[in-house]
């Protein structure tokens, strides 16, 4: 009989409070277990949805986008992932992203963005393929913080997407 991991081991590694030991362990787990993974994604989901609603206001993707340039680390949250993409940031707007990432993401798929000192979750509103045989996705942001100092992540942000 498969041992599940406990729902409070499951809310710890979703709100990100848990121990490097149990978060290693139940990586593995949640590889392996398909109900472990599904209550695992319907807590972080539940998560974001806390700290931010989910919106759908296509309006707001049309703001104006600026050129930006830097490698930054994509993983999928829903449906989870423990693979970390390599991803390169072609523009941004004040609402989101638009990557270049080596494979397809499905619209709708929530994944975090780790760009220098930022930490963004995001929507995948699209994904298309380029004729160098990578793809284009544009991301709306959920949530975002900085990993070092809350109140400046949009400082941080244009500092490193060299905005002018």
């Amino acid at each position: 009989m498969v041992q599940h991991i406990a729902d409070d081991e499951l809310s710890r590694y979703a709100s990100e409070t848990g121990d490097r030991a149990s978060g290693t362990r139940i990586r593995a787990h949640v590889m392996e277990c398909a109900d472990c993974e599904k209550r695992l994604i319907d807590r972080v989901i539940a998560r974001l949805d806390q700290v931010v609603p989910h919106d759908h206001d296509r309006r707001r993707a049309r703001k104006i986008r600026e050129l930006a340039s830097g490698s930054a680390l994509i993983q999928k949250l829903s449906p989870f992932s423990c693979e970390r993409l390599k991803a390169e940031i072609v523009d941004s707007s004040p609402n989101g992203f638009g990557l270049a990432v080596p494979e397809m993401l499905e619209p709708g798929t929530i994944v975090s963005l780790r760009y220098g000192t930022l930490d963004v979750v995001a929507t995948v509103c699209h994904c298309k393929p380029t004729e160098e045989g990578a793809f284009r996705a544009g991301v709306q942001i959920r949530r975002h913080e900085s990993l070092y100092t809350p109140s400046r992540h949009w400082a941080a942000l244009k500092k490193r997407a060299s905005f002018a």
